[in-house]
């Protein structure tokens, strides 16, 4: 079973759409299987995911 949590949210303003995008592309993300996982242990990862405004060159 894999489940999906927000621990902080900083987006300002809030934005579910934002939140829906971002939650269902580390859904689809594939991650190596740790050891824990392998003998059917419990496994919490944290992912901090960090979005900027990337700024252009003015022409």
């Amino acid at each position: 079973m894999t489940m999906f949590q927000f621990k902080e949210n900083r987006v300002r303003p809030a934005s579910p759409a934002l939140n829906s995008c971002i939650e269902t592309s580390i859904r689809q993300a594939k991650f190596e299987k740790l050891q824990n996982q392998r003998t059917g242990k419990i496994v919490s990862v944290f992912y901090p995911y960090i979005f900027e405004v990337q700024k252009t060159k003015k022409k």
